[in-house]
């Protein structure tokens, strides 16, 4: 598994910098990469081509009862980045909660990658 100072090393390689290797402390350049390695991995996860970050879970369900629109909730998952599919389409998101009025909802998604 390529680490974050191999992956930077390999950006700056292809930018045609050979002799810089990745130092926190070199250059404003390598501090700027340093920065933007978290934003830059989050961009790549939730675009659904590349899929090696994806899992296919069941929801569990936060309440038995349903809401005043006839819609049962359920827990998002906390590594949550990107929804790729859902069984039921008309499932919508809000903040922490999924709603859905089926009982039984599976979920296709993007997840944070430590």
């Amino acid at each position: 598994m390529l680490e974050k100072n191999k992956i930077i090393n390999l950006a700056f390689l292809k930018l045609g910098e050979q002799n810089q290797l990745y130092n926190i402390n070199i250059t404003d350049r390598m501090k700027i990469a340093d920065t933007l390695f978290e934003d830059i991995i989050n961009e790549i996860a939730v675009d659904s081509n590349f899929m090696f970050n994806a899992r296919t879970i069941k929801l569990n369900l936060n309440l038995q009862s349903k809401n005043y629109r006839g819609e049962y909730r359920y827990n998002k998952p906390t590594d949550y980045l990107n929804r790729i599919w859902i069984s039921d389409r008309n499932a919508r998101i809000e903040n922490e909660f999924i709603y859905s009025t089926q009982d039984n909802v599976e979920m296709c998604y993007c997840f944070k990658m430590p």
